[in-house]
């Protein structure tokens, strides 16, 4: 016997999953489904997946665990499609940016008997400057020495929830437990302000008057600062920022305060001190990034030292999911 878990999307994070779970064949049947066929077969050549299904409804029917790695703004879609053909007691995760809105749909979608939780994959920091996407950066380290977030509903069965502590320690992370509201807008921080900035750094400059030269001589420090912009695909990040519109447009406004700040200091300050003040800024960033290579985070409270679990304590966990559970409040569904 073992575990079917189907992967629907087979970019970087959907790849990077299959990958890491390939050392535990003895306990999973890894099934792939990607919009581009091509992807799927380059997925299952490198050994990310056991097999794949062109029909998504088909891809997930017999599936004890589904992993929707997706850009957001096709979640909706794909969560009403797969909604029908979810077995009893299947567990369904997700990778994306958003979880407040992903509950709601589920709330509205799911039978009864059928579980969510949400995931938020951070990469090992060995990859922060790496910019690819899709398959072919997938690796089956992606998420070691990392953080991921699990949320989940009130009506959310502890087997469920152990599920996915189960998987993030299978990926080599460590859980993170938090809520829908606190990730969603820690998220619209260190995930969607930096492609908000690159984006308009981009629109201030490309196309307007000097460009034409500036094009010629623009180097490193344009190319880092704009990247950032490309990291999702813009219907994705619309779609995002249009979801999370409270926290992006409160974090706009501190970023205006802080260019108006800036740009008094220029006018009014002496070198020295702008110098000065720029050393204090870069210092933090120093430090995160040390912090982040080193994984010894001052305020431990993550569930450290959690062990990664043995193939009986997963089972079990299927097993618990498979008998039926008190009825909760229609309040909690």
């Amino acid at each position: 016997m073992s575990i079917n878990i189907t992967i629907v999307g087979l970019g970087q994070i959907g790849g990077s999953i299959g990958l890491a779970l390939a050392n535990q064949k003895q306990l999973l049947t890894r099934l792939g489904h990607d919009l581009e066929i091509e992807v799927s077969k380059a997925a299952q050549k490198a050994g990310a997946i056991d097999n794949f299904h062109i029909n998504l409804p088909a891809s997930v029917e017999n599936a004890d665990l589904v992993i929707l790695a997706l850009p957001f703004d096709q979640m909706y879609k794909t969560l009403e499609v797969i909604a029908p053909s979810l077995k009893e007691g299947a567990v369904v995760m997700d990778t994306s940016l958003a979880k407040q809105p992903i509950i709601a749909w589920v709330k509205d979608l799911f039978p009864e008997e059928r579980y969510y939780v949400g995931l938020t994959p951070v990469l090992n920091p060995d990859y922060l400057y790496e910019w690819e996407t899709g398959f072919s950066s997938a690796k089956a380290d992606l998420f070691h020495n990392s953080v991921i977030g699990i949320v989940s509903l009130s009506n959310t069965p502890s087997d469920a929830i152990k599920l996915g502590f189960d998987l993030v320690n299978l990926l080599g992370a460590k859980p993170f437990f938090t809520d829908p509201m606190e990730i969603d807008g820690l998220m619209a921080t260190t995930h969607v302000l930096p492609e908000i900035m690159a984006i308009s750094l981009m629109d201030a400059t490309y196309g307007k008057p000097g460009w034409k030269d500036a094009r010629k001589i623009a180097g490193r420090p344009y190319a880092h600062a704009t990247v950032a912009g490309q990291m999702d695909k813009p219907q994705a990040l619309a779609s995002f920022i249009k979801s999370n519109q409270p926290n992006i447009m409160r974090l706009i406004d501190v970023l205006i305060e802080e260019l108006v700040l800036l740009k008094q200091h220029i006018s009014d300050e002496d070198q020295s001190t702008l110098a000065t003040r720029f050393e204090k800024i870069w210092q933090g960033q120093t430090h995160w990034l040390q912090e982040r290579r080193s994984f010894h985070w001052e305020d431990e409270d993550m569930t450290s030292g959690a062990k990664a679990p043995t193939t009986g304590e997963i089972f079990g966990r299927f097993i618990g999911l498979g008998q039926k559970h008190p009825k909760k409040n229609s309040k909690d569904k």
